[in-house]
């Protein structure tokens, strides 16, 4: 999957040049996590959390490179991994649900105009 940011915002930033820069580079390692392993970010860290293991030792992957914390979902169509929808500033599980329910919303709303 080619890594691509289309929009970031956040409304709560007093510097947002280097707000938005840091929250994108975060955002984007949640994305790498998602790209690599084909799952949500938040099912990766508790998988890894779960077995207790050195998920970057073991990996060989950088930290600075690959973010094991919720807050970014696959999407899919077809099954194919086609990107990911992803928010940061919440508690972890709090990143993933936002994201969850803002796609569940999505859908409702594209079912309900077909």
């Amino acid at each position: 999957m080619q890594s691509r940011v289309t929009l970031i915002h956040n409304l709560t930033l007093t510097r947002p040049a280097q707000g938005v820069l840091a929250f994108g580079v975060w955002t984007n390692r949640k994305f790498r996590a998602v790209a690599i392993h084909n799952c949500s970010s938040w099912a990766l860290a508790c998988r890894q959390h779960a077995a207790g293991a050195d998920y970057f030792a073991e990996s060989g992957y950088d930290r600075r490179v690959v973010a094991l914390a919720a807050g970014a979902v696959p999407l899919r169509v077809q099954g194919s991994l086609i990107g990911a929808v992803g928010v940061s500033g919440l508690a972890e599980e709090e990143d993933h649900r936002f994201v969850v329910d803002a796609l569940l919303g999505l859908l409702k709303r594209i079912s309900v105009a077909s």
